[in-house]
């Protein structure tokens, strides 16, 4: 039996449509927590990133909708986007940046 009839393509779109929304939802948990802080804390910057966060997630979110109609289309097979990639990566260091300024905006007041 080769490589390619065991293994099983129908589960693989399914687990990264998931992923592609599980990521997307924790962005935008951490852009909501960290909206009520900058709001709380009346912090013009942490309220800006926040703010591109949100944007952020709903690029991921979107990215992952246009990964499941290529997967759909193209099977396992189909190639991710190079720009989906890099979008996703410069969101978790938004996330990153944005939870950092929550932490260090929380020992200054």
């Amino acid at each position: 039996m080769s490589t390619a009839a065991s293994r099983d393509p129908g589960l693989q779109p399914e687990r990264t449509t998931l992923s592609w929304t599980r990521s997307a939802a924790g962005l935008l948990l951490n852009a909501v927590l960290n909206l009520r802080s900058g709001y709380v804390h009346d912090s013009v910057p942490l309220l800006v990133l926040s703010g591109a966060l949100v944007v952020a997630a709903a690029a991921v979110f979107s990215f992952g909708r246009v990964r499941r109609r290529q997967l759909s289309a193209h099977g396992p097979e189909a190639l991710a986007d190079p720009l989906a990639m890099r979008a996703v990566t410069v969101a978790a260091l938004l996330a990153a940046a944005t939870g950092l300024a929550s932490i260090l905006l929380g020992h200054w007041h």
